[in-house]
């Protein structure tokens, strides 16, 4: 039932929930009713969603082969134990007054990054864009940095226990929340920048306290980067996630790349970009190779829209 539950949590599309649901051999109530009361508590309205596909379904939740296919009572109440479709068509009456949500609305969207890391994101999963960025909702570029950081790493062997990381466009924050859980106790600074600064004091600063992070740390900054104007820290390593979809911001971020990489040092850059515009990633990759760094592709995930590549950045020969 892991994977049923890690993808509601993550909000995946109802009829990719009801497939999952179906591979499942045996629900346990108690639990199946836990994990749908934290969706309820963060979004309703997929709550709902979720509900009425399972009222439609339900013989993936009632199944005769398994005991515990029935709700037990709970014992201090007394009530009579009820099938799990019973509980369903409640939960669905009650959720039938419910309309959609307002654009700006703020969901907690938890994030399976490996069996043993999982991040609370909050983000406004309806808005693409307001006050001039896309760093209200988490990107999928992020979330397959994220994993490979977490299910490789080796590539990042070459760093010593007292590294210095910096993460542009961190958005939400979720890659360097991810950083913070892996490998926190061997880094000394953390760069959490956006060019949004309101974005990162607020958005990512309260996204790393909903993961039980401490704040007040000093080796968690976050800060303002606006590429081309703010100074760039001198780290050992920079991290970003779909920071390549504009071509007119490229040469800023490469030149701040360059800045680390050539006039710092940086040892290299990971960027995860999600290749929309072949157009877009070739000026990315020529612009590098015309400020002297080498881009090597050490990571690749299909998806159905675009792929999304990892780069790995150093300085050129």
């Amino acid at each position: 039932m892991i994977d049923f539950y890690s993808i509601i949590h993550q909000r995946a599309s109802i009829p990719q929930a009801i497939e999952e649901l179906g591979k499942a051999e045996c629900l346990s109530p108690a639990e199946f009713v836990e994990e749908l009361e934290l969706v309820r508590s963060r979004n309703p309205y997929y709550a709902k969603k979720l509900i009425k596909a399972l009222s439609e379904n339900t013989q993936l939740i009632d199944g005769e082969s398994c005991q515990s296919a029935r709700l037990l009572a709970d014992e201090t109440s007394g009530s009579e134990a009820i099938e799990l479709s019973e509980w369903v068509f409640e939960q669905y009456v009650e959720f039938l007054p419910l309309g959609t949500p307002e654009p700006t609305f703020s969901d907690i969207i938890r994030y399976t990054i490996s069996p043993s890391l999982a991040i609370d994101v909050q983000e406004k999963p309806y808005l693409l864009c307001a006050s001039g960025t896309t760093g209200f909702r988490t990107w999928e570029a992020a979330l397959y940095l994220a994993e490979f950081l977490a299910q490789n790493p080796a590539v990042l062997g070459g760093l010593t226990s007292n590294s210095r990381v910096l993460e542009l466009g961190a958005g939400t924050g979720l890659v360097s929340i991810a950083w913070a859980k892996l490998r926190g106790t061997s880094t000394t600074e953390l760069y959490v920048t956006d060019g949004d600064s309101t974005l990162v004091e607020q958005t990512a600063r309260h996204n790393f306290m909903l993961n039980g992070i401490d704040t007040t740390d000093a080796k968690y900054k976050f800060q303002r980067l606006w590429w081309g104007e703010d100074a760039v820290p001198n780290v050992d390593l920079i991290l970003a996630a779909d920071v390549t979809f504009d071509a007119s911001v490229i040469p800023h971020l490469v030149s701040c790349l360059a800045t680390a990489l050539i006039d710092q040092t940086a040892r290299f850059a990971m960027i995860a970009a999600t290749v929309r515009n072949e157009q877009t990633t070739a000026v990315f990759e020529s612009c590098c190779a015309s400020n002297g760094l080498k881009t090597t592709i050490i990571g690749i995930k299909p998806m159905d829209f675009a792929p999304i590549r990892i780069y790995q950045i150093e300085r050129g020969i």
